[in-house]
């Protein structure tokens, strides 16, 4: 696991929705296809990732660390579950590392796959031509 709070990273984009799952309709193999948009030129080393539980209408639980935000971060009348500050949390941020690092321009668009297959995520990150 990792606490994006304690590295010093540089996001390559805006966070995306990579894949959405409902508990209660869960089936063993799944897969999503979107393309990432690349703001800010330089390597690309790695996916991170994260959770955001809905566990009722009211209650949303959230891996990422306070202060950042995701495509799905919920506002409003929602109560956000986050850690206290003096006990770190039980649950933290993933990533998935490339094999070789790709140099990624501004504007750029990748092609980007997640399965989830028997509870294990596959990630695959292709440049376009």
């Amino acid at each position: 696991s990792l606490d994006l709070s304690s590295l010093a990273f540089s996001p390559r984009s805006l966070p995306y929705e990579a894949l959405t799952l409902s508990l209660s309709a869960l089936e063993s193999r799944m897969s999503n296809d979107f393309v990432m948009r690349i703001t800010d030129s330089g390597q690309l080393d790695a996916l991170v990732f994260w959770f955001e539980f809905d566990l009722s209408d009211e209650v949303h639980i959230c891996t990422l660390p306070p202060g950042h935000h995701g495509p799905g971060a919920k506002h409003g009348a929602r109560r956000e579950i986050q850690p206290q500050d003096d006990q770190p949390p039980h649950w933290r941020q993933a990533a998935w590392v490339l094999r070789e690092p790709l140099q990624v321009k501004e504007g750029e668009e990748l092609r980007v796959r997640v399965e989830l297959i028997d509870s294990n995520l596959f990630w695959s990150v292709k440049q376009q031509a």
